[in-house]
């Protein structure tokens, strides 16, 4: 996903917890570009269910700006 500035990344990342109530998240990589992009690494045993209900959670906060979900 990416969002609107470095600051809302170190935010997003510090609540990852309030986006994943099921404990999914497994971390987070960051890529260098503009605007600033974070990977959310999900857990191996996450399933498809899990990554559509966390990428709605963070597509619907208003500091990010574009999300996509890959495999």
């Amino acid at each position: 996903m990416c969002v609107s500035s470095e600051e809302a990344v170190d935010e997003l990342v510090r609540e990852g917890p309030r986006f994943d109530p099921r404990h999914a998240i497994a971390g987070f990589g960051l890529t260098e570009s503009d605007p600033p992009c974070v990977e959310v690494l999900l857990d191996p045993g996450a399933t498809a269910g899990d990554a559509d209900d966390i990428a709605r959670r963070y597509f619907e906060d208003p500091r990010v700006v574009s999300a996509s979900r890959t495999r």
